[in-house]
């Protein structure tokens, strides 16, 4: 069966297990990552290791616009923006320091998650007219076709819409069926992270 019912005491544990995993991640290869990206401990500058490509403006600008759009508090202009960047098909990503955190690097779609999730829900109007309805149609031919591929696809590009949320779900369940525990708690720890996907999964 592709589609599970919530299930909240174990949807809670698999949230503490995923904020462990990823406690043990930063520690154990986060670091070892930030090395090779921003220099030694030590703050001490060198150069990008090659296997780390800095984004090009193109890419990144977008986001930059978005980030200076939200502190001007047009929240129209950015929800368009980060919209339409998460709904890009391309499956290239790019890292960039955290900001605040220069020990840190995320990937450029984690970082417009981020943005997206700093929008007041009653802001998100304009992106559920935009981008609900191609959501639901694709996720309603990825179940039809039992395809978790493409529900990844939806959850991944369409997540702050209702289809979007339904495509989580699904996929914290497939992993956690497939025995990918902490896949799948990083799933269920992103729904929980974003109050009208948790409240879709939990209506109580």
């Amino acid at each position: 069966m592709l589609f599970h019912s919530f299930n909240q005491p174990r949807f809670y544990l698999l949230v503490i297990l995923a904020f462990c995993c990823n406690l043990v991640f930063e520690n154990h290869v986060g670091n070892k990552l930030v090395a090779q990206i921003v220099g030694a401990p030590d703050s001490t500058p060198t150069r990008f290791d090659t296997s780390f490509v800095p984004a090009p403006r193109d890419v990144i600008r977008p986001l930059i616009r978005a980030e200076r759009a939200l502190g001007e508090d047009d929240t129209k202009t950015a929800v368009e923006l980060l919209g339409q960047f998460l709904a890009t098909e391309s499956e290239e990503d790019y890292l960039v320091m955290q900001p605040g955190d220069h020990q840190r690097a995320i990937s450029l779609r984690e970082r417009a998650f981020d943005l997206m999730r700093q929008i007041p829900e009653s802001k998100m109007e304009s992106y559920q007219l935009r981008f609900g309805v191609r959501a639901r149609k694709q996720l309603e031919v990825a179940i039809a076709e039992g395809d978790y591929s493409k529900i990844a696809a939806v959850s991944r590009h369409y997540f702050f819409t209702d289809a979007g949320h339904m495509a989580a779900n699904m996929i914290g369940h497939h992993h956690l069926d497939n025995g990918e525990v902490v896949a799948a708690a990083n799933a269920f720890q992103r729904i929980y992270d974003y109050p009208p996907a948790r409240r879709q999964s939990d209506p109580e």
